[in-house]
């Protein structure tokens, strides 16, 4: 007896003190995560794995998705970075989706406004919400889209003979009780089924090992709803759909049980499982009973799928708004009376320079010397008018904005696997422009810097003046930077004209990165081959051509009476 009560106390000793190892895991990792609202992650990521959702469901939306291009051009996979706090791969997923298909619905964003300030004002229950979303993080999880957002298979009859297996296998444990020549069966059967496993298990792997992800994002699922209305229901509709969706998808829970997990070779138990797997053709059984009812349930799974995906994103986008030293809600509307910010900035410096522009019926042309700001400013509107039509907030004091299409042409590099020069790589970038305005009813806001650079002067600004007076449509914005001031005055009826300057103080430069109307007066290129100590008679050299090619008016352009018939005069 005293034996006994000391194997007793013992098990209750090991597990009163796992249980309490568990609890003050959970709390240290609790505590991490308030520790962290506001502050950056930065992750590394999977981007195939990360784009993954939103490259199976681009195609069904009905707005324009930002292209890759323009996701680079604007720095998207840094900023990216900086927001993604999700504690699952659904939100990460998500949060990528969401940055790349602006909404065009101002009621759908001041309900993301609203649960951005639900998550901001109850800790408790984002802590809560961002404990059971750590849950969603095995490998299974990123397998899930391609089997709720692809066409499922067809399941041949024949495997639904393979049902009868489990109560085959039973029977014959059972009937090895009276006649032990039973149980040598018990070494037959898996060794037929291993066979069967060969030849249409792997058939079927991709969707069995994403099958083995749908119990556990169906029970977070559950635990959030429930979640929810223990904090007295915050999500509103939201909160009440989850639960009557996990509810509708019950039976599809038990389904997918723990016979789909996916073994650990270093564990006994696991297995134990791969036996019993193998012994009753478990997973490709749950397969066959599982895959119609996803079917059947799809559109309800992929909505739930969305949902949950969506607070995690929220969360972190709640986070990362937290984070910012200012930020306004924008006005957003169909109007297309033009584009204004009220001291914008970029939300990836660390000590920005706020500026102010009016874009309305002339485009804006920028000109400034290399480093004075241009680039970062067009991305600067860019990037705030992707987060004013994905979160309702962007990086200002204020801002009106129509809800239009984000569409650049920045970064070009040669193609050498696909044998395309730099300048090519630039063309066919500007007709992708040329062809959006021409194809899409909404407005667009296309952003153009240092347009045409890969080829020669002349040919740049004589093809650039034509695609600027082309793209400054009446529904379109265009923003461009140059160098080419000779621009300046080919498009002084169709543009706005602002410019970057810099001084020079004690043999270097400043930059105060504020934008001012008018043109540049100034330019640093051969400045800065001496500051980077380049040869003096380099640099004097570079510079007495300068004054003799301005003095020969070398590429200054003018245009003369007949301009509708396309001719020009140099001066």
């Amino acid at each position: 007896m005293l034996q006994f009560i000391s194997i007793v106390l013992g098990v209750s000793a090991i597990a009163g003190y796992w249980f309490y190892h568990r609890i003050q895991r959970k709390k240290k990792i609790r505590e991490k995560l308030a520790a962290s609202w506001g502050e950056p992650q930065m992750k590394d990521h999977n981007w195939a794995q990360v784009r993954q959702y939103h490259d199976l469901v681009k195609s069904q939306i009905d707005t324009a998705p930002l292209d890759d291009k323009t996701w680079e051009d604007l720095n998207f996979p840094e900023l990216f970075k900086r927001v993604d706090s999700t504690q699952s791969y659904i939100g990460q997923q998500m949060l990528f989706h969401l940055l790349r298909t602006p909404l065009y619905d101002d009621k759908k964003l001041q309900e993301r406004e609203a649960l951005l300030d639900i998550f901001a004002d109850n800790p408790d229950f984002r802590l809560d919400l961002q404990m059971e979303l750590r849950n969603l993080t095995d490998y299974s999880i990123w397998r899930l889209p391609k089997l709720l957002f692809s066409e499922l298979p067809t399941i041949p009859l024949y495997y639904y003979l393979f049902l009868a297996i489990p109560f085959l296998a039973v029977s014959t444990i059972g009937l090895g009780f009276f006649d032990p020549a039973f149980f040598i069966a018990l070494g037959l059967i898996p060794a037929v089924n291993l066979l069967i496993q060969y030849i249409i298990g792997n058939n079927i792997a991709r969707y069995t090992a994403a099958l083995s992800g749908l119990r556990p994002f169906l029970k977070t699922a559950e635990a959030i709803g429930a979640l929810d209305k223990k904090h007295g229901n915050p999500l509103g509709k939201k909160g009440k759909q989850i639960r009557n969706q996990t509810k509708q998808l019950a039976k599809l829970k038990k389904r997918v049980s723990a016979y789909l997990h996916e073994s650990n070779p270093d564990n006994i138990g696991s297995l134990v499982w791969d036996y019993i797997n193998i012994l009753c053709l478990m997973k490709i059984n749950m397969f066959t009973l599982s895959i119609n009812i996803i079917k059947q349930k799809k559109e309800l799974i992929t909505s739930l799928y969305a949902t949950i995906g969506q607070l995690d994103a929220f969360i972190a986008a709640a986070s990362f708004r937290h984070s910012l030293c200012r930020y306004c809600h924008p006005t957003l509307d169909n109007t297309n009376a033009g584009i204004s910010y009220h001291q914008a900035y970029h939300p990836l410096l660390e000590n920005p320079v706020p500026n102010s522009m009016t874009i309305k019926q002339k485009g804006i042309l920028v000109t400034g010397s290399n480093m004075s700001g241009k680039t970062t400013f067009l991305k600067t509107m860019g990037v705030n008018q992707v987060l004013a039509q994905t979160f309702n907030f962007c990086c200002a004091d204020e801002a009106t904005l129509p809800f239009c299409n984000v569409i650049s042409s920045m970064r070009r590099e040669d193609q050498l696997t696909e044998g395309k020069s730099f300048y090519m790589g630039e063309v066919e970038r500007v007709k992708e422009l040329i062809d959006s305005s021409s194809s899409s009813k909404k407005p667009t806001l296309f952003l153009l810097d240092e347009i045409f650079r890969g080829t020669n002067t002349i040919e740049r600004i004589a093809a650039s003046m034509q695609v600027l007076k082309w793209l400054n449509s009446d529904k379109d914005f265009v923003l461009a930077s140059t160098h080419d001031l000779e621009l300046v005055t080919l498009l002084e009826d169709e543009y706005e004209f602002y410019h970057f300057a810099e001084e020079v103080r004690e043999e270097s430069l400043f930059f105060d990165y504020k934008i001012k109307p008018g043109h540049s007066s100034t330019r640093n290129a051969i400045k800065l081959l001496e500051l980077s100590d380049y040869p003096p008679t380099v640099v004097e050299g570079a510079m007495k051509m300068s004054e003799v090619l301005e003095n020969q008016g070398v590429i200054n352009y003018r245009i003369n009476s007949t301009e509708e018939d396309g001719e020009y005069d140099q001066l």
